[in-house]
């Protein structure tokens, strides 16, 4: 809730002062420090950060890295994210 009153606040500044006021510029800051907090304990940061040690010790004791079909098999197995949600959450491409 605190975000979307941020987000609100923000806009009401930019419309009565304008987008490079200093009290948007203050709000703004405001808003990007909520926004870190929330990720930073965001329980998907936590299956993201396991999923990848995941891919290590795949690596590991497989001496390379897996396929998409490969990953998707041994994440199911071992209650890691899917070689689609690593590619939305963190940008990584399995083959």
């Amino acid at each position: 809730m605190i975000i979307e009153n941020l987000r609100k606040k923000l806009h009401d500044s930019i419309q009565k002062f304008g987008l490079t006021s200093k009290e948007a510029y203050k709000i703004s800051l405001e808003l990007d420090e909520e926004i870190v907090k929330y990720y930073n304990n965001s329980p998907m940061l936590y299956y993201y950060k396991q999923s990848i040690e995941g891919i290590k010790k795949y690596i590991k004791e497989n001496g390379k890295e897996p396929t998409k079909k490969e990953w998707n098999k041994y994440a199911f197995e071992n209650n890691y994210l899917s070689s689609e949600s690593l590619k939305y959450i963190g940008n990584i491409n399995l083959k």
